[in-house]
């Protein structure tokens, strides 16, 4: 398939301001030449909305992406019974020999909704494992170091009680640090069959802070006390949190120190520090890779990856000068493949944008070529999740991308969700987007006042959304709950 045409029908079907960002897969590893020169792909890639901003981005990251060889392998099927691919969720056919599937559910509120006061929230975070979404908060004030918080949350995917359990971040510390660190971030969360996998950074005091790792089983009780991974935290900026990855069979956590440099560290093996001058860092899972990562230039001028000793940049492809770029988000739901979303302001206005990645140990190659309807007026922060869904397809991997994209004119401020999937490595060009009755939320005021900094996290036909809005010292958390019903 080619991208444009993909382009074309997303396009038609953005919501409110929120488009799907999807990529064609085989497009980006066969037709970008050689990737350690950081091929470009033939076109731009739709699919999916943010997550530095606070999205787990944790994917299917340990997960083999499957064969990406379409080729000539002649026809897949003779009739729609060949294409069952077990997922209710979409409708199968087959067409001229190649199996097509098509979305066959809607995205519809499940019944979750909590909105509380939280003055200066600063941060929010989630991840989904089991049958649970986890939920990190930070909140701080510079002019009152006693309200300093950060709290990791959970609820059921399924439940409808719309309450919280909340844990502080603090009771995870060993007894003589617990009563002495200073929380000064969210918590980078990621979820597997041996729980939850929690990093946040604390500071006695100075603005370099150390950094620490619990593991937490479904109900929040930690396996043992938090131990420290690493320091050198920059404490800085309140919206950076230590973002978690996997290399190989090792959970680690990306975060920026002192100068710009990125420390990887986890549990069983620390990483030498990367020395690029980044202000936000975020992993691109490949197998055996640690120095494989997306990063912003800690003088907000550009967004860069890095493969090793190798970093390049994207091309900057918001035509106003003299813009400066916000927090990066990544997620990846299989080695070698990473959905990006990131916004950049100027004077007036600003543009939010999604690229596709490939990569594998010789470098990465983006989606690159510069494209208007790809690029959403206004949009700011986007967030975004994505999981290879465990269903059978006749051939390649089904992967599902949530996306919250905010739009912020000065007068109003949208968040719209999209869901949708893609299927990569099968001969078909199957893709499509769950129909969504509407957006988050719509609130009129000043953008600096309004939804701000979302959260989207998936599990299976379930997806949580969070954000954060409200006046200085004066900030709500909300949190909603959607699920893809049959239609």
């Amino acid at each position: 398939m080619r991208i444009r045409s993909l382009l074309a029908g997303l396009t038609a079907t953005c919501v409110l301001s929120s488009c799907a960002f999807l990529l064609d897969f085989d497009e980006l590893q066969t037709d970008t030449g050689d990737a350690s020169a950081g091929g470009q792909s033939g076109d731009s890639g739709l699919g999916g909305g943010g997550g530095a901003s606070g999205s787990s981005g944790s994917g299917g990251g340990g997960q083999d992406a499957g064969g990406a060889d379409g080729g000539d392998a002649g026809p897949e099927c003779a009739v729609p019974g060949d294409c069952n691919d077990q997922d209710s969720l979409t409708s199968d056919d087959c067409v001229a020999g190649t199996c097509k599937y098509a979305a066959d559910a809607k995205l519809v509120e499940d019944g979750f909704q909590v909105d509380t006061a939280a003055p200066y929230l600063r941060r929010v975070t989630l991840a989904a494992g089991g049958s649970t979404f986890y939920l990190s908060t930070y909140r701080g004030n510079l002019l009152n170091p006693t309200l300093y918080e950060t709290a990791i949350s959970s609820f059921s995917a399924t439940g409808t009680t719309a309450t919280l359990k909340t844990i502080p971040a603090t009771a995870l510390l060993p007894p003589k640090e617990g009563g002495t660190e200073t929380p000064v971030s969210a918590v980078g969360m990621m979820a597997d069959t041996s729980g939850v996998h929690a990093f946040f950074a604390t500071t006695p005091g100075a603005l370099q802070g150390n950094v620490w790792y619990a593991r937490l089983d479904g109900d929040l009780v930690p396996a043992a006390p938090a131990g420290l991974i690493g320091n050198g935290y920059s404490a800085g900026d309140v919206v950076r949190y230590p973002v978690p990855g996997r290399v190989d069979n090792d959970i680690v956590a990306y975060w920026i120190a002192g100068g710009g440099d990125i420390k990887i560290a986890g549990p069983t093996k620390t990483f030498s520090a990367a020395a690029v001058g980044a202000q936000y860092a975020a992993p691109l899972f490949a197998t055996g890779q640690p120095s494989m990562f997306m990063l912003r230039a800690s003088d907000n001028s550009q967004f860069f990856y890095q493969v090793g000793a190798k970093m390049d940049g994207l091309k900057d492809c918001n035509p106003q000068p003299n813009t400066t770029w916000g927090p990066l988000a990544v997620t990846s739901p299989a080695p070698g493949l990473a959905f990006v979303g990131f916004s950049s302001s100027f004077f007036g206005g600003s543009v939010s944008e999604v690229r596709t990645v490939a990569c594998d140990g010789n470098g990465c190659a983006v989606s690159d070529q510069c494209d208007t309807s790809t690029a959403l007026t206004n949009g700011r922060n986007p967030a975004l999740d994505s999981e290879v869904a465990s269903v059978s397809l006749k051939s390649g991997v089904r992967i599902r991308v949530a996306s919250v994209l905010g739009a912020a004119d000065g007068s109003k401020t949208s968040l719209g969700l999209v869901v949708s999937f893609l299927d990569i490595g099968s001969q078909g060009e199957s893709f499509g987007i769950y129909p969504t009755a509407g957006v988050v939320v719509e609130q009129p005021g000043n953008k600096a006042e309004t939804a701000d900094l979302p959260a989207v996290s998936l599990l299976g036909d379930r997806v949580a959304v969070a954000w954060i809005d409200g006046k200085e010292g004066a900030q709500m958390l909300h949190v909603r709950r959607y699920r893809l019903a049959k239609q």
